[in-house]
């Protein structure tokens, strides 16, 4: 973590701890998270004119524990004022048997921080995935969208 200097850290802190008495009780109702669920762990396939989900690839860091982080890592380059997955990700969620709290996308936000935080921790990590990752931390931080340069059909990094 190179270029994390105290001050984003204390930032992240404090947010963080802001949070901490809105955050539910993740341990309840755990189930089966994926830990790495985005576009290029999804294989789709086109019936009758609809693209469905033919197969969820790479489990090899699944554990047991809330959805939420699942959802915050899917969403984590959906950007509000443009959104390309909202609202159809978290109707099919819900259709499907997923439960969502009222303020459900600050929630799976704060939780995927933690992921993107780990991701910083990465050895050798390229310059432009540190870069990126530290948009996402301060676009969540400031309240607005990431502003990713190469943000397109494939929405995520390698990372």
């Amino acid at each position: 973590m190179n270029n994390v200097g105290p001050k984003l850290i204390q930032r992240l802190h404090d947010y963080l701890w802001s949070w901490s008495s809105r955050i539910p009780d993740l341990e309840e109702g755990p189930c089966l998270v994926h830990n790495d669920f985005g576009n290029r762990n999804i294989l789709v396939r086109e019936e009758n004119g609809k693209w469905v989900v033919a197969a969820i690839l790479d489990w090899e860091f699944a554990f047991s524990g809330s959805p939420l982080l699942d959802v915050g890592h899917f969403l984590r380059y959906e950007r509000r004022r443009a959104p390309l997955r909202e609202p159809h990700f978290s109707q099919g969620f819900v259709e499907h048997g997923g439960q969502l709290p009222d303020n459900w996308r600050e929630i799976a936000t704060i939780i995927d921080l933690s992921g993107i935080v780990e991701c910083l921790t990465h050895d050798e990590l390229p310059v432009d995935i540190e870069i990126e990752l530290l948009e996402l931390i301060n676009a969540t931080l400031d309240h607005r969208d990431p502003q990713i340069r190469n943000y397109g059909c494939e929405g995520e990094s390698s990372y």
